[in-house]
């Protein structure tokens, strides 16, 4: 090649460089902006301390009232910590009312179980294949006017060795001297999203879940 020629094509290489290092750079920002998307989806930092625990308040229903309704909890508790599905039907039948619009919200978006046919169906799929819930049912805050009483608690539910605090609440209405669940609801306690930046700083390894 001339002397001429290769002045010629160093600003044809030069501005190939060019081309490849902003492309590079827009593959960078792009990758980048795709970690921080998923992560601030998927990833959320966890308090390692476990969540306070709820007030001394115990709620205004008389002290037979609660018992009764921290019976039919207990027994709520007891289905998920046994999780036989053969036993699901008893268990409907046991604490929910029959040919009622009764309504279980799960944690995810979407999870919206109205009557005895959709609620068995998710309380299975919760048996078959979700974490250990285990909710603090003494601790209870129970609360009542007449025959309609409703309660919040606090639990947590373990996946493998790994626990994440949740909230749970209902609704119960007695029959035949029997407290029913009308409506439940889990729902996860708040927990921070994160940025990718403090996703890789090392003293937050140990305070990372999936969401």
């Amino acid at each position: 090649m001339t002397a001429l020629q290769t002045r010629e094509a160093q600003p044809a290489r030069k501005g190939r460089r060019r081309i490849l290092a902003v492309a590079a750079t827009f593959g960078l920002l792009l990758a980048g902006f795709v970690a921080g998307w998923f992560v601030s989806r998927h990833v959320v930092l966890v308090p390692l301390e476990s969540p306070p625990a709820l007030s001394t308040d115990r709620g205004d229903a008389p002290e037979a009232v609660r018992r009764e309704v921290l019976d039919s909890l207990r027994a709520f508790q007891e289905g998920y910590t046994r999780r036989d599905v053969s036993a699901i039907s008893p268990f409907m039948q046991r604490l929910f009312p029959q040919g009622k619009d009764h309504v279980v919200l799960g944690t995810d978006a979407g999870e919206w179980n109205h009557g005895s046919e959709a609620i068995a169906d998710f309380i299975r799929r919760d048996w078959q294949g979700w974490g250990d819930l285990r909710l603090d049912v003494d601790a209870a805050i129970v609360s009542a006017s007449g025959d309609v009483a409703w309660l919040v608690t606090s639990g947590d539910v373990t996946f493998g060795r790994i626990p994440r605090a949740i909230r749970f609440t209902a609704t119960l209405v007695r029959s035949d001297g029997r407290w029913l669940f009308r409506q439940v609801q889990f729902q996860w306690e708040q927990e921070a999203g994160l940025s990718l930046r403090e996703v890789l700083k090392p003293t937050n390894f140990r305070r990372l879940r999936w969401r």
